[in-house]
């Protein structure tokens, strides 16, 4: 009969919209199921490059340790815990600066010619300290920096800025008194700014005019014969034309393997962590003059290590 078709028409109509139904909860359930899977590889892949990139330094970081004579192995696991701005700092110095300074050394232009340590010496352990910035706004913090170091009887290279400051009567007074102390001086430039896009006429010009400043402030620059023309770029950026004509001007290079950046993160514990764990046989290590409230923390530091 007409109605018994007419129902078993819409009864299969009925069916065949559950199946169409099941099928797109079936494939929803599957994409929804694949998007996990796709989501558990990317993850196990981060997984695998996070292994990757811990493992490869941390070789290197044993490998090296040796050959660069540093004893970081072990040593700079004691940087617990520091704050926000300082993780990059403590990552650098668990792989080991001197580590980096090499993959920096062969892949950035101008840097090929650059110190980040010194050679060890026949006659014992040392180590540099170097300070930023000289002389810089304030002068008392820079009579306190060198009463500080007279007190613990350490001597400094002093990397002097060619500013307003250290041309003002303080500042080349207190130029002359380092250098009468024993302190060695070396270049860091007319300004705190980044040299590395000059041309070659404009850092000859750069460094005609930082050594005629020194001559004219000090009795003698160098000091002594045997002391090195030393030039450290400002925020240590260098470029192969930096570097060329530096060089050409009789100047050795140097940047550090012992710094944690102490002009953005204010935290003297971490800093002298740093040093007391990552200081070396040869190590350069950078502070800034305490010539502004942010830098004081120098004064503690030096202290402090």
């Amino acid at each position: 009969p007409l109605g018994l078709k007419h129902d078993w028409f819409k009864q299969c109509l009925a069916l065949h919209a559950s199946c169409e139904h099941w099928k797109g909860d079936a494939q929803a359930a599957l994409g929804g199921t694949q998007m996990v899977f796709r989501k558990v590889l990317s993850m196990r892949r981060y997984v695998c490059i996070s292994f990757f990139l811990l493992l490869v330094p941390g070789l290197l970081r044993l490998i090296y340790s040796d050959i660069h004579g540093c004893g970081m192995v072990g040593k700079s696991l004691q940087l617990i815990a520091p704050q926000v701005g300082s993780w990059p700092w403590f990552v650098t110095h668990w792989i080991g600066m001197r580590n980096v300074a090499v993959a920096i050394q062969l892949i950035m232009p101008g840097y090929s010619n650059t110190r980040f340590w010194a050679r060890p010496l026949a006659h014992g352990r040392h180590c540099t300290l170097t300070v930023d910035d000289v002389v810089g706004p304030n002068a008392t913090g820079m009579e306190t920096l060198l009463d500080l170091l007279s007190r613990l009887n350490i001597s400094a290279t002093f990397f002097v800025t060619a500013d307003k400051f250290t041309k003002n009567a303080k500042g080349r007074q207190l130029l002359r008194r380092a250098v009468s102390e024993g302190h060695e001086i070396g270049n860091h430039g007319l300004a705190d700014a980044p040299m590395w896009m000059m041309s070659r006429d404009q850092v000859n010009e750069a460094i005609t005019s930082w050594e005629s400043e020194m001559h004219s402030i000090l009795p003698r620059w160098p000091a002594r014969d045997a002391d090195r023309r030393w030039f450290r770029p400002p925020m240590g950026l260098m470029s192969p034309t930096l570097s060329s004509v530096f060089q050409e001007r009789g100047y050795h290079i140097a940047i550090a393997d012992t710094w944690s950046d102490d002009t953005g993160v204010d935290n003297p514990s971490f800093h002298t962590k740093v040093i007391e764990s990552s200081t070396c046989d040869g190590s350069i290590i950078v502070l800034h003059a305490p010539s502004i409230p942010a830098r004081f923390q120098t004064l503690e530091i030096i202290d402090r290590s």
